[in-house]
Formats: C-alpha cells, structure tokens, sequence
C-alpha cells in the first residue's frame, strides 16, 4: 500500500478541476498542466508495479500547496497516461465524487515534504514514517470538508442574483408572462456561460444554475434553440454527454445548418469518445459559418484518432497563428516530432509553386 502527494499549481482552481463533480468522478493530473506528452506518472515509484503497469488502483492521493493539504482522495486509480475525460477536463487520476474530501480551508502539514525529483508527485510507501503520519493527517480533519457532489450544491439563486439578470416578479409586483420568462431564464443562462468560458467560475454552483435554468427554458418552450443549446452546453461541462447530445439534436432538428450547435455537437461527441463523427461536425460547422475556431477543434479531433497528418493540414489553414498560439498548437514543434508532416507540407507547397495539381 502506498499514498501518492501530488504537488497543484494554484489553490484556486481546485474546484473546478481536482475537485469537480464530473458526473460521479473527480479528475486530478500527477503532472503539470502546462507541460506536453502522455505519460504523466512513472508508476514504478509504486512498489506493486512494473513498467508493464497501466494503472494502480485504491490508492489515497493528497494535493499540497504551499506546505499545506487542500484535499485529498481516499482512493483512487492512478493511470500512467493521461485521460481525455472532456474538452475542458483532463486528468490521470480518477476516484469517485464520494472518496474526494475538499478542505473548506487549507491545513499546514507541519512536516517535511521532499520534492519529486522534478515530479509534480511523490509516492510514500507503507514502510516510510510520513505514510502513518499522512494517513492519520487525514483521518483528523476529514470533517473539516465541504459538499462536493452535484446533489448536495445548493444553487438556488436568491433575489438579489436574479436582479442582475432582468426584472424579478417581487420588483414588478405582479407575474411575468411565459415570454419574460424565457427571456429571462436565457439571460441567466448566456451571462453564466460567459462566465464559464472566461474560466472565471469557482466551482460547481455556477455551472449547477446553468445548467437548471436551461432545462426551465425548454420547458417553457420546447421550440427555444438557444436554451436547447445552453442545456447541451451546460450537460458537456458536468459530463452529462448523453443528455447534452439529445439536446443538441433537439436544436438541430430547427436549424441543421447552425455552425455553433454542429460544432457543440463535435464536442459532446469528442467527450464522449467518438473522434471520427466529432470531426465531421467540426468541418460542417467551419464549412456552414467559416469560424477558424472549427479548424482547430477539428484538427484537435485528428489527434485524437491518432492522425497526425491530418490535424496539421486543418492547422495550417488557420491564417491567424495568434488563435494557433492561444490553443496551444505549434505547427514548428509538430515538424518536429513528425518530420513526414514537414515533408509532406514541402512537397505540396512545390507541386503549387509549379502549377502541379495539389490532388
């Protein structure tokens, strides 16, 4: 037995990643989020495995920051690799919603904690004196948690958030009809979603409302693409796939050529594993509103499948490579590690140059 400390880069995002309910599991990473490459844990640092070894299962994992537990997972399974759980979530640690203790405020440890040799982890054995004293560091504060789940966030939204929004029935005195109501429920739902996609939200609350207010749009009215939209948009985030693709078909059954829904379409399916259909939303959605966003997802798509070639001829028709910048994408470094895709983009360049015939 052993327990894994992994070492996280900013406390202030742990709710929205280490400790976000993703339909039943939290998601961690063992290395940094900034770096590159699929392997994210050596699991030969457990006594149990081997370099045959794909995952290590039941094994507590605590998250440190600045000399001091955040929260923990009473056990997990540890992957070597990393998991594409969704678009905006990834990991190679995975435990269930109820083994994850959140802290309300971060703990000292009052003890020494080497580094991991340039890990972003340290794997403690049985036989090592701060395993006792870790596993007994968590048995003392695990009542010192707070609600994690998506059942037990209250997002029950009070006057004053509503007032943000539009005119509530206590400020008018007197109900709204069906219309305010949609209209409201939809303003809720687009200032929601621009807050999550500023990453300025601080945990599942937020997303929890986005995601009710959706669902009391369509309600009222079943024709509403946008609030159909919003409700896929909101079930991808909490990794409701199969719900958020039944919204979408809803909206899309309105209006089949819209490039935002076919490209919410893509990303459901990427979430939910099924590359090569994503890829034909992602071009359909470039092909219906041109959005060179739709290039990068596609070609992220490609990477997916594991066609490397193909992903780098959909980012080479990015023309801004400010947008290939902000996604991370690097045609140089691609050139690099798969000389064939610099080659073969050198030879299709000089059969132009030449007036040859590109197909």
């Amino acid at each position: 037995m052993a327990i894994m400390v992994v070492y996280i880069e900013d406390d202030r995002t742990l709710r929205m990643n280490e400790f976000f309910d993703y339909n039943g599991w939290c998601w961690a990473l063992s290395r940094s989020r900034h770096s590159d490459g699929a392997q994210c844990a050596e699991l030969e640092d457990f006594y149990d495995c081997t370099v045959q070894s794909r995952h290590i299962d039941d094994i507590p994992v605590l998250f440190v920051w600045d000399g001091k537990a955040a929260g923990w997972y009473n056990k997990a399974r540890v992957y070597r690799n990393l998991h594409k759980v969704a678009l905006f979530l990834e990991g190679n640690i995975r435990a269930r919603t109820s083994d994850a203790v959140l802290l309300k405020q971060p703990v000292p440890l009052n003890m020494v904690l080497s580094e991991g040799g340039g890990k972003s982890y340290i794997v403690f054995e049985e036989d090592d004196s701060r395993y006792d004293q870790l596993m007994a560091f968590m048995k003392k504060h695990a009542s010192e948690k707070e609600p994690i789940a998506y059942a037990q966030v209250n997002a029950r939204m009070g006057q004053e958030e509503t007032r943000r929004f539009g005119p509530s029935n206590a400020d008018r005195k007197k109900y709204l009809n069906k219309e305010e109501k949609i209209q409201g429920y939809l303003a809720i739902c687009h200032t929601l979603a621009e807050k999550l996609l500023a990453d300025e939200c601080e945990g599942i609350r937020p997303v929890k409302q986005f995601y009710e207010t959706a669902k009391k749009a369509v309600r009222l009215d079943a024709s509403c693409i946008d609030g159909w939209y919003y409700l896929a948009m909101a079930s991808e985030q909490l990794g409701f796939i199969h719900e958020g693709l039944k919204a979408i078909e809803r909206a899309l059954k309105q209006e089949p050529e819209g490039d935002d829904l076919l490209a919410m379409k893509g990303n459901l399916l990427t979430d939910a594993g099924q590359f090569e259909a994503a890829l034909n939303c992602y071009e359909a959605a470039w092909k219906a509103g041109g959005d060179d966003n739709y290039l990068i997802m596609a070609g992220r798509a490609c990477e997916f499948i594991g066609n490397m070639d193909a992903a780098y001829k959909y980012y080479q028709k990015v023309p801004d490579k400010d947008l290939l910048d902000a996604y991370g994408v690097s045609l140089k470094a691609m050139e690099r590690r798969w000389p064939f895709v610099s080659v073969r983009g050198l030879h299709m360049k000089n059969k132009k140059v030449f007036g040859g015939n590109k197909n």
